[in-house]
């Protein structure tokens, strides 16, 4: 995802499982990944909440491409 260039934004949305339930405990990796020269830099990691939720604020720049990686959760 391109965001625009502000100060922060907020970035939030669900993870769901392969039958619409949702993911709880799911590990959200957010990448920005560089577009002048490719480079990745993982930036954080948020854990999704009993509603598959999850919410971060980013602090977009210019020439950057953010990526999602979504990991399920680890067994209980």
């Amino acid at each position: 995802m391109q965001l625009e260039c502000k100060e922060f934004q907020i970035v939030k949305g669900t993870v769901y499982q392969s039958n619409n339930v949702p993911c709880i405990g799911a590990v959200v990796q957010v990448i920005q990944r560089n577009l002048k020269d490719n480079r990745i830099e993982t930036i954080g990691y948020v854990i999704t909440g009993e509603d598959g939720g999850y919410l971060f604020s980013i602090n977009a720049k210019p020439y950057m491409l953010y990526e999602l990686i979504v990991y399920e959760p680890l067994e209980r």
